[in-house]
């Protein structure tokens, strides 16, 4: 089985609101007090949220106006891959908590993909 990693340019807007989590982010961790196993589970969740923010901005604040670039990609890629009937496979990917058109346009994509 081969892979394909696709590196994905953030645009300013979407990298300046990843950076202004990131920092917020950093102010939480700095002023965390307690014990170390509990600042621990803190970071990882800080980290978690930024995880989620690179797959679409919408799992950290519904209410944003922000498309994701990597979103877009992966629907780039899969077009491209039904287009060529290439037979590859796609592993699933989180869909936005933000219902729509586009996340089920994307997991409608995900599947057939994946099912050739």
């Amino acid at each position: 089985m081969h892979g394909l990693t696709v590196t994905v340019q953030l645009p300013e807007d979407e990298r300046a609101f990843y950076e202004a989590v990131r920092r917020r982010a950093m102010d939480n961790i700095a002023a965390l007090d307690g014990p170390p196993g509990q600042r621990k589970i803190h970071i990882l969740a800080e980290i978690g949220k930024l995880r989620r923010l690179c797959c679409h901005p919408a799992l950290i604040d519904p209410k944003t106006p922000l498309e994701s670039a990597k979103l877009a990609s992966f629907l780039e890629l899969t077009d491209e891959l039904l287009r060529n009937a290439t037979g590859a496979g796609v592993q699933p990917v989180p869909r936005p908590s933000r219902k729509g058109a586009r996340s089920a346009r994307c997991t409608r994509r995900a599947l057939s993909v994946h099912r050739r």
